[in-house]
């Protein structure tokens, strides 16, 4: 993910609207802006950072501001327990993505081979084409070792 942001862009991108407090509303401290900044990420790409330093500060300010929230706060956010496991589960529930199961995987291998492979030699744009597709599926993408293997 890009480290500068203009203003105009995170406003676009990173703002909380009633819909997001909805489901932002019965959370509370780094879980809050926890949640609220993977909400905000999938959105905008449409599967989950790998790591805590995925977000930039400058949007964690931007996203921590709206909720009254300490930025700090994001460094207690806890990236291995049951609650990011739990946000992630209702953050693709809200959406309609699923995880991506062995058969999922078999059957976009085989449409890269015979839709992107015979067009395409850019490895950046075969993924990128592989993300449209999971979003178009929804289908949460595999971790990015995953990705670079296919």
């Amino acid at each position: 993910m890009k480290r500068k942001w203009e203003n105009d862009e995170l406003v676009e991108h990173w703002t909380i609207d009633e819909d997001d407090r909805v489901l932002i509303s019965n959370k509370r401290g780094a879980n809050r802006l926890g949640f609220a900044l993977l909400l905000k990420f999938f959105q905008l790409k449409g599967y989950f950072p790998e790591k805590k330093h995925e977000i930039p500060k400058v949007v964690r300010l931007f996203v921590a501001e709206q909720l009254d929230l300490d930025e700090s706060l994001y460094q207690s956010y806890n990236w291995e327990g049951r609650a990011l496991k739990y946000h992630r589960v209702e953050i693709r529930k809200r959406y309609g993505f699923q995880r991506m199961g062995k058969q999922d995987f078999d059957v976009l291998r085989q449409w890269l081979i015979d839709q992107v492979l015979p067009q395409e030699v850019d490895v950046r744009r075969m993924k990128q084409a592989l993300y449209a597709e999971l979003r178009t599926r929804k289908l949460e993408p595999p971790t990015y070792a995953q990705v670079e293997r296919t």
